[in-house]
C-alpha cells in the first residue's frame, strides 16, 4: 500500500512537473526573455512659461541583443500639444501617429542583422509643445529582433520592462517680486563638432577627398552622436566609415541629405573623449560645394572622479562656423611677369649711341666722382645714376635702354641703376627719382 501510494505521489509531481515545462517552453517561444528597457533620457523637465517646447527621447537599452522592431503605445495629458516625432536608429517608419491623448509609434530596421542596433539608441525624440503640466507614459511596448550566436543570430521578440520609465513636465511658478527669474533648469554641458579639414582644393572634376567629423568634448564622455548634413548637389558622397563611435544606428545619405548616427556600447572609462573622429566620409567633387550641419546631438557621462563613477547627460552640440568647402582648380595660363611700376604705355627702343672712336678709347672725361655704376663707353662716368646712354640728361631714352636690357634678359648690367647687381624694378624707381619733373 506505501507503495503504491508513492507511486502515485511522483506520477502526480511529474505531471506537474511537464506542465510547467510545456508553460516555460510556450513562454520562451512567445519572447519572455531578459530583454530590452525603454526609457525617456530624462524623468522629469521643468518649464517656466505655458508654450515652452521640450524634447523628450525614448532610449532602449538592448546590451548585445539586436533590434529589429519596437512599437510603442503612449498616453499624454491634455495640456501637451505633440509638435513633431522623429525616428532614430529604427528609420522605417511603420506607424507614427499622435492625437486625443495618444501615441502610437512602429518602427523597424532592414538589411543584415549585423548591423541593426544594439546597446543604447534612440528610437525615436517627441518635440512637445507645454500648456500646463502633464507627463507621458508607456502603457505598452513590443520589441523584437535577434540574439546573436557566433556567426548567427536566431530571431526571438524580446521582453520590455519600462518600470518607472513616464516623462514628467511640470510648470515652474516664477516668483514676482523679484526682478529675475531663477533658472530652472542648468544649462546642458558644451562639445563642439567641426571638419578637419575645414576645406580642400582639387585638380579636376571626378577626384574624391576625405572629410574627417570631428567631436571635441575636453573631459566629456560621449557615447551616441546624431549628426545631420546637407551636402551640395555637385557632390558625391562614396562612403561613410565610422571611427570613434564605431556602432552604426543609422547611416543613410542621398539627395543631398547625410545622417549619422552612431554609439559605443562600452563601459564609461572606454568611451572616447576630447578630441576624436566620429567619422570620415569620402567625397567626391564634381564642381564646387561643400558640407554644412544642420542638427547635431549627442549625449554620454562627465566623470566624478571623487565618486570614481559617471553622471549622464545630454551635450548641446555647437557646430558655429563647421562648413567644408570643396573648391575646384581651373588650370589657367600664367602670364609673363610684368612690372607694376612700368608706365601702361611704353616707349620704342632707341638705338644706343656708340663711341665714335673705337679704335683708340680717349681718355675719361670725369674720373674724380665717379657716379654710375658702369662706366660710359668713353671710359668715363657721367654725373647721374641713370644717364643709360651718357648723354649727361635723364630721359625717355634712358629707360629705352633699359626696358630692351630687362626684356632680353641680356645680363648687361649698365642698366642696373640702382647697383644691386641685377635688372629690376628698382632702377625704374632711381630713373624715375632723377627724371626732370615738368
Amino acid at each position: 500500500m506505501i507503495k503504491k501510494a508513492l507511486l502515485i505521489g511522483i506520477l502526480i509531481t511529474s505531471l506537474f512537473g511537464g506542465i510547467y515545462l510545456v508553460k516555460k517552453t510556450q513562454e520562451t517561444r512567445r519572447g519572455a526573455v531578459a530583454g530590452v528597457n525603454l526609457s525617456f533620457d530624462k524623468s522629469s523637465y521643468a518649464v517656466n512659461n505655458s508654450g515652452d517646447i521640450v524634447t523628450a527621447r525614448l532610449i532602449a537599452d538592448s546590451g548585445q541583443r539586436k533590434v529589429d522592431l519596437v512599437s510603442l503605445n503612449l498616453s499624454y495629458d491634455s495640456g501637451l500639444q505633440i509638435q513633431n516625432i522623429s525616428l532614430g536608429a529604427l528609420p522605417n517608419q511603420m506607424n507614427v501617429t499622435s492625437g486625443g491623448g495618444q501615441i502610437e509609434i512602429t518602427a523597424v530596421k532592414t538589411g543584415n542583422w549585423q548591423q541593426l542596433p544594439s546597446g543604447s539608441f534612440t528610437v525615436a525624440t517627441i518635440t512637445v509643445k507645454v500648456n500646463s503640466a502633464g507627463s507621458l507614459r508607456f502603457n505598452s511596448a513590443t520589441v523584437s529582433g535577434c540574439n546573436p550566436s557566433g556567426s548567427d543570430c536566431p530571431v526571438t521578440s524580446h521582453s520590455t520592462s519600462t518600470r518607472g520609465a513616464d516623462f514628467e513636465i511640470r510648470q515652474q511658478p516664477v516668483a514676482t517680486n523679484t526682478p529675475t527669474s531663477i533658472p530652472t533648469n542648468p544649462p546642458q554641458p558644451e562639445i563642439n563638432a567641426y571638419f578637419e579639414p575645414d576645406d580642400y582644393q582639387v585638380s579636376q572634376s571626378g577626384d574624391t577627398v576625405k572629410a574627417n567629423l570631428m567631436i571635441d568634448s575636453r573631459q566629456k564622455k560621449v557615447d551616441i552622436a546624431s549628426l545631420r548634413l546637407n551636402y551640395s548637389s555637385s557632390l558625391e558622397i562614396v562612403d561613410v566609415n565610422l571611427v570613434g563611435l564605431p556602432s552604426e544606428l543609422d547611416v543613410d545619405y542621398g539627395g543631398g541629405l547625410l545622417v549619422i548616427q552612431a554609439n559605443k556600447s562600452s563601459p564609461w572609462e572606454q568611451l572616447p573623449w576630447g578630441v576624436f573622429t566620429v567619422a570620415e566620409v569620402e567625397v567626391r567633387i564634381n564642381g564646387q560645394g561643400n558640407l554644412t550641419f544642420t542638427n547635431a546631438e549627442a549625449s554620454g557621462c562627465i566623470p566624478v572622479q571623487a565618486a570614481g563613477s559617471c553622471e549622464v547627460t545630454e551635450y548641446q552640440v555647437n557646430t558655429s562656423g563647421a562648413i567644408f568647402e570643396l573648391n575646384e582648380i581651373t588650370p589657367t595660363v600664367t602670364p609673363e611677369p610684368t612690372s607694376t611700376t612700368i608706365p601702361t604705355e611704353t616707349p620704342q627702343p632707341t638705338d644706343t649711341p656708340q663711341p665714335t672712336n673705337t679704335d683708340t678709347p680717349p681718355q675719361p672725361t670725369n674720373t674724380e666722382v665717379p657716379s654710375g655704376c658702369k662706366p660710359c663707353p668713353d671710359g668715363g662716368y657721367v654725373g647721374s645714376v641713370a644717364d643709360y646712354n651718357c648723354d649727361g640728361t635723364i630721359s625717355m631714352e634712358d629707360f629705352a635702354g633699359w626696358y630692351d636690357d630687362y626684356k632680353l634678359n641680356s645680363n648687361y648690367l649698365y642698366g642696373d641703376f640702382n647697383c644691386n647687381g641685377q635688372l629690376d624694378e628698382g632702377d625704374v624707381n632711381q630713373w624715375y627719382s632723377e627724371l626732370p619733373k615738368f
